[in-house]
């Protein structure tokens, strides 16, 4: 069970760190 959390975390952040990304690049160009 906390495997299964870490991991919906895992990619919680990775999501939410490739939303900001995008959000930079698009605020640069």
């Amino acid at each position: 069970m906390e495997a299964v959390l870490n991991l919906i975390l895992v990619e919680l952040i990775r999501t939410e760190n490739e939303l900001r990304w995008k959000k930079l690049r698009q605020a640069l160009m």
